[in-house]
């Protein structure tokens, strides 16, 4: 089907602005070069994206003759996006300017309640942590929440949230007075998110989160499939694969699901502060404990890694709060992996994740700077 002359016109512009984002100081002849474009056509579509005050004139190139070439850049202070990661015990949150680039992060210790008041307390915080840093709620495009239970492709129900304690579908909303749209994304696509915004990631894959539940996400040619919808929005639910039959309980009900051999709770109930990082420094001190628990979730951990491999065939990408840790542990991982797969592990089946900080929180407020990008 032709396209109009107005639809090639937008996705132009949408073109040249990403491009203008990933790339410093770029000129109009160097974007006309780059994506196969007259330069007639981007000096135009630069002249409206500078009315729009999206992109500034920042110099102008060396020149050995002629007029010199004038450098463009996004004007990064035009908007904000803010992730919001909820779970059971804390929430994180993540600052990420148009770019894509992770301004500010934070954690704090909050006990979720299925309650009106707890979304209001979380409200009142976003304007208080904006204010420190100087910014106002018009500065932000959206909120990006990612939750721990499967969100439906209308972003509008949250269900199967049993960690949160939430049994049956729930209608997502926010305060009558929020004055910041709010989106809502399952963590583990939110994370996956993120990872997408990585340099040198497959163009296809499987998301691995491994924090305090484990989730996954599916990735074909550089978009997470259908939303991470599938029948009923309940692909990805990798947590819940039974590795252990009639095995330990996990918190969903049912027995010898890999969730309970292999969240990040696992290690880290086992420490007096209920820190990860404090298994893993118990560790490397010699706690034999903690070596032998290690070396246990290892064992099942490469037992799945085997079983998304063999069904999959395409690399995965581990994430999440165990994730951040596994680098000086990833080559006896990946042996532990070669004794059970049936094929050669290629040199890129199995990869760390790029964001190893708030993964979620991130790839919320990435979600909504892809929608802005995408409106422009």
């Amino acid at each position: 089907m032709k396209l109009s002359a107005a639809e090639v016109k937008r996705q132009n512009r949408r073109m040249i602005y990403r491009y203008i984002l990933k790339t410093d100081d770029v000129t109009k002849p160097e974007i006309a070069m780059a994506l196969r474009l007259s330069t007639p056509t981007v000096g135009q579509i630069a002249s409206e994206l500078m009315e729009k005050n999206l992109i500034l004139e920042t110099g102008t190139r060396a020149s050995s003759g002629g007029r010199k070439a004038v450098m463009l850049n996004a004007n990064t202070d035009i908007k904000y996006a803010l992730g919001i990661n909820v779970t059971k015990h804390h929430i994180g949150f993540a600052l990420v300017n148009v770019k894509g680039a992770v301004l500010d992060h934070i954690r704090i210790r909050k006990e979720f309640r299925m309650e009106h008041a707890y979304c209001r307390e979380v409200y009142e915080f976003v304007q208080e942590y904006l204010g420190q840093k100087g910014l106002e709620l018009d500065k932000l495009i959206g909120m990006g929440v990612s939750l721990p239970g499967i969100v439906d492709e209308s972003q509008e129900h949250l269900y199967y949230a049993r960690i949160l304690g939430i049994e049956n579908s729930i209608r997502l909303g926010v305060p009558a007075d929020m004055k910041v749209p709010m989106y809502f994304f399952s963590d583990a696509a939110a994370a996956c998110m993120a990872e997408l915004y990585s340099q040198n990631t497959p163009d296809s894959f499987t998301y691995l989160a491994l924090s305090n539940t484990v989730g996954g996400a599916y990735v074909c040619n550089n978009e997470i499939v259908a939303g991470n919808a599938g029948v009923n929005g309940r692909n990805g639910e990798i947590g819940h694969v039974c590795i252990v039959p009639n095995g330990r309980t996990c918190y969903c009900g049912k027995r010898g699901h890999f969730d309970a051999y292999g969240s990040a709770l696992v290690l880290s109930e086992l420490t007096e502060d209920g820190k990860l990082e404090t298994f893993f420094e118990q560790m490397e001190d010699g706690d034999s404990r903690f070596k032998d628990a290690f070396e246990e979730y290892l064992g099942y951990l490469a037992i799945l890694l085997c079983n998304i491999l063999t069904t999959t065939n395409q690399p995965i990408i581990l994430g999440g709060y165990v994730g951040s840790f596994l680098e000086p542990y990833f080559e006896r991982l990946k042996k532990k992996v070669e004794e059970h797969y049936i094929f050669e592990l290629a040199e890129d089946s199995l990869q760390l994740c790029h964001y190893k900080v708030e993964a979620a929180a991130v790839g919320g407020a990435l979600s909504i700077i892809e929608s802005f990008i995408s409106k422009v």
